[in-house]
């Protein structure tokens, strides 16, 4: 029997490759993490497709449980050196991990966020 997490997991990855392919001028992008959260697709992914991120203005990250999640980590982590313009911010952080708050911090000391909230 196949485990649903992995084909939920691999439409995900699908549903994710569309949205870049279709998408070379993305604006938004929202993550939301708990303990029942998928994992986005492999950051080798994100560098295929990066000149859709590029031109990101709005960022919304949700933790709400201490998360793992490495390709979500990765993704976050490559987001302040591909991303020049993301100029709104959204975070809100239940219970997190420096894994995660790296990241967030090297995005927030490398955009031109001018409207921040927690």
């Amino acid at each position: 029997m196949v485990d649903q997490y992995f084909i939920i997991q691999k439409l995900i990855d699908v549903i994710y490759h569309m949205l870049m392919r279709a998408r070379s001028n993305m604006k938004e992008f929202v993550i939301f993490l708990d303990h029942e959260s998928y994992n986005l697709p492999d950051i080798s992914n994100v560098t295929t497709y990066s000149s859709g991120i590029a031109n990101l203005k709005y960022l919304e990250v949700e933790i709400m449980y201490d998360i793992r999640w490495q390709n979500t980590i990765k993704f976050l982590s490559i987001l302040s050196k591909v991303c020049n313009g993301i100029v709104k911010f959204k975070l809100w952080i239940l219970q997190t991990n420096k894994e995660i708050i790296t990241p967030i911090l090297d995005i927030i000391k490398s955009q031109p966020i001018n409207n921040m909230s927690t």
